[in-house]
């Protein structure tokens, strides 16, 4: 799940998902930018490819 850091509504209370249930990005405005195959800093991508690499 993507959610703004800045939203008050915790997304774990809206599934009522338990703790490691969900794994929750939280960034400015909730925005993920495109995928590119250099050295910037992309926080956002690196989670979602941790999501889905690590079991």
């Amino acid at each position: 799940m993507i959610a703004c850091s800045d939203s008050r509504i915790d997304p774990q209370t809206i599934f009522d998902a338990e703790p490691g249930d969900l794994f929750v990005i939280r960034n400015v405005a909730g925005l993920v930018s495109e995928y590119a195959p250099d050295w910037g800093c992309h926080g956002t991508s690196a989670a979602l490819e941790f999501a889905v690499k690590i079991p």
